[in-house]
């Protein structure tokens, strides 16, 4: 026999093996050393620990062990080799390609013999993305997403967008196509969270930011003046989508003049103390995080009213309008006459500058309507003023001698012609030459005659009519005699002559004239054939 086997030995292990020649009582031995091989690693993994990084760690096999060797490998390339103490049971492997398939083989070394390599597969995590940029494009309904590939090994990239935790759309991009991709149909002013996950088989890294669609505009948006002339009540129907508050700017020649943080739950406010009759920018801004859209329109105060209007030198055919300048912005004034609400003219436009305007071609004693208008855009202001123009005075005015009821009494006739236009009545009044006034009567406006009855025979009268309409008066007047009385007691006696006549009568003295009284006799020819002074009640006519 010349070898032997021997079992159940120590793995590993170094072994002193003598082989002793006996014969009788002699011996000699020759010695040798020899190992057993190592066992191979049984207990070992492969596994990712950060970017770019794999850890390798394994339990002692049993027996004896001097050192381990580790060989990384990419493709059949080997990357890295490492020979590690027996006291270590981990190996961390760095500087690799983020998500590349990498093999170890890994043998057990004791003396100068090596163990069967054992050998498994380990990726290391993928690279996240870089550059994420997400915009809205000043969209409400709509984020674009891009980025700059992750480096390494990359299998495809998911895109995901979250409302809270909630995942409302994912998207596949793969590594061949451009790093970007679109979300549509999105509620405005919403947050969302955009997750970029890198994927490599079955490992994952993944980027999250978070972006915000462009808010929604409020719609339906006015600025209504109230029928005030330094007031804009700004309203409008809500913003779709989310939003945090609204922001209300007023603006003229391009400076905010006001503003208004309004929470997102109200659709109104109001702005005062503005210029009557201007013309306002107005902007409604949606305010969702850092996010704006605004909308802009135009909303015009109430014009003020002209002040102080007044009418002056009123005429029988015309009136003097007057008025201080509205406050604020005028564009244009406008007058427009009316009689019993309805127009007698076009309305007139006058400038801004235009304080008084006079209207003619009126008829007189009427009572007229007066609108002053400002106006600045469309809309207007007015102001109004009741004016009558002077009556007409009446035409024709005569005062003629009427009989008086008796022989001591005279008697006078008042006619005349109406004027033109609007009337109440007529007041009619009487006096002597000397201004004392005898009667007054008040006198329908039909009627154009007056009789006045128990004067002085004789006597000069004044006779005036005034014209009445409202509060104005015209008048015209004249004068008039009343017949004088009859003598009585008249006698006319020859005194027994034949060239003379002696005439006697006895006077009723009214007349007030300075140089007496006429009296007539009554031939055919009515020749007058004497003049006396009043006192004188005898004369003798000779033939």
């Amino acid at each position: 026999m010349r070898e032997c086997t021997f079992n159940v030995l120590t793995p590993g292990r170094r072994y002193t093996i003598t082989v002793t020649t006996r014969s009788r009582n002699l011996n000699t031995s020759v010695s040798l050393e020899g190992r057993t091989a190592p066992r191979p690693l049984d207990v070992i993994s492969l596994t990712n620990s950060g970017l770019g990084s794999l850890r390798a760690s394994w339990s002692k096999p049993f027996g004896d062990v001097d050192s381990y060797t580790l060989t990384l490998l990419q493709d059949s390339v080997v990357v890295q080799n490492y020979s590690v103490p027996v006291q270590s049971s981990s190996l961390l492997l760095t500087g690799l390609t983020p998500g590349a398939l990498y093999r170890l083989q890994a043998v057990t070394v004791s003396g100068r013999l090596q163990s069967k390599p054992t050998s498994l597969k380990g990726r290391t995590a993928p690279a996240a993305v870089t550059e994420v940029t997400v915009a809205n494009s000043g969209r409400s309904d709509a984020l674009r997403v891009s980025w700059h590939p992750a480096v390494g090994v990359v299998d495809s990239y998911q895109v995901r967008l979250q409302d809270k935790s909630q995942t409302v759309h994912t998207l596949t991009v793969s590594r061949s196509s451009p790093p970007e991709c679109s979300f549509s149909s999105l509620v405005a002013g919403r947050l969302y969270s955009v997750v970029i996950v890198t994927r490599s088989d079955s490992l994952e890294n993944a980027t999250t930011i978070q972006a915000r669609t462009q808010p929604a505009t409020v719609e339906n948006p006015s600025a209504v003046h109230s029928a005030r002339d330094d007031f804009l009540k700004v309203s409008w129907r809500h913003a779709d989508g989310d939003l945090d508050r609204y922001v209300v700017l007023i603006r003229y020649n391009h400076r905010v003049l006001q503003n208004k943080s309004i929470s997102g739950g109200h659709n109104e406010c109001s702005f005062t103390h503005l210029t009557p009759g201007r013309l306002y920018t107005v902007t409604v801004e949606t305010w969702s995080g850092d996010y704006v859209s605004s909308v802009s329109f135009e909303g015009r105060t109430f014009p003020g009213a002209v002040g102080n209007l007044s009418l002056g030198n009123a005429g029988t055919g015309e009136l003097n309008v007057t008025w201080s300048p509205a406050p604020g912005d005028v564009e244009h004034y406008e007058v427009t006459l009316l009689f019993n609400d309805t127009r007698v003219f076009p309305p007139v436009s006058l400038t801004n500058e235009v304080r008084h305007h006079r209207l003619t071609s009126l008829t007189p004693g009427r009572l007229y309507k007066i609108v002053v208008s400002t106006f600045s855009g469309p809309n207007q202001r007015a102001e109004r003023i009741e004016g009558r123009t002077v009556p007409s005075a009446v035409g024709n005015l005569r005062l003629d001698p009427r009989p008086g009821l008796t022989d001591s009494v005279g008697g006078l006739l008042a006619s005349w012609t109406p004027g033109d236009g609007d009337l109440d009545m007529y007041v009619a009044s009487l006096s002597t030459m000397d201004g004392v006034a005898l009667d007054t009567r008040p006198v329908p406006k039909h009627v154009t005659s007056l009789e006045f009855l128990d004067l002085v025979p004789g006597n000069t009268y004044t006779i005036t009519v005034q014209s009445l309409s409202g509060k104005l008066t015209n008048k015209n007047t004249a004068t008039g005699r009343t017949a004088p009385a009859r003598v009585t007691a008249l006698q006319a006696d020859n005194d027994h002559t034949t060239h003379s006549l002696t005439v006697s009568w006895r006077g009723r003295w009214a007349c007030t004239t300075a140089t007496g009284c006429s009296y007539w006799t009554r031939p055919a020819s009515f020749r007058p054939i004497g003049r006396f002074p009043r006192r004188v009640e005898a004369s003798v006519w000779r033939v």
